[in-house]
């Protein structure tokens, strides 16, 4: 009896697993979600990086990105009317990139953003077009 308990006891112990890592989500699909605007900046000196001087909160415009997963989107908020303005969206292989593009106006804009940060929680978009740099500072909602 001895015997078949330290075997079972063996066998148990060999089918634990060693490790209980969970996976980590992708990039894209944390950005699939709404995303409540809560601060932009401008970088006035040009140093490439946002001072707490060059931020401006945008809490009372309830202004918000809605990431779709079948790569489709929404500008929601009192800036951009009655209507929500539709978009697509595609993010680059690396992670680092969004292409965003407007489909309410017949010139179709892209707009072009690096990804500063990206986690469950915040979202941070930089665009680099026209000199300036601009931040976009998102909280998920």
């Amino acid at each position: 009896m001895r015997n078949f308990l330290s075997a079972v006891l063996a066998t148990a112990v060999l089918c634990v697993p060693v490790s209980c890592k969970k996976s980590e989500p992708s990039a894209q699909s944390m950005l699939e979600a709404r995303w409540k605007s809560e601060q932009v900046g401008y970088d006035k000196n040009g140093n490439g990086i946002l001072d707490p001087s060059e931020r401006g909160n945008v809490d009372s415009l309830n202004e918000y990105k809605l990431f779709n997963s079948d790569g489709t989107g929404d500008d929601i908020g009192a800036n951009f009317g009655a209507y929500p303005i539709p978009f697509y969206w595609l993010m680059s292989a690396n992670n680092q990139y969004l292409a965003i593009q407007d489909t309410s106006t017949k010139n179709n804009t892209i707009v072009y953003y690096h990804i500063d940060s990206l986690t469950s929680t915040r979202l941070i978009l930089r665009d680099t077009a026209g000199g300036v740099a601009t931040w976009n500072v998102f909280t998920k909602q």
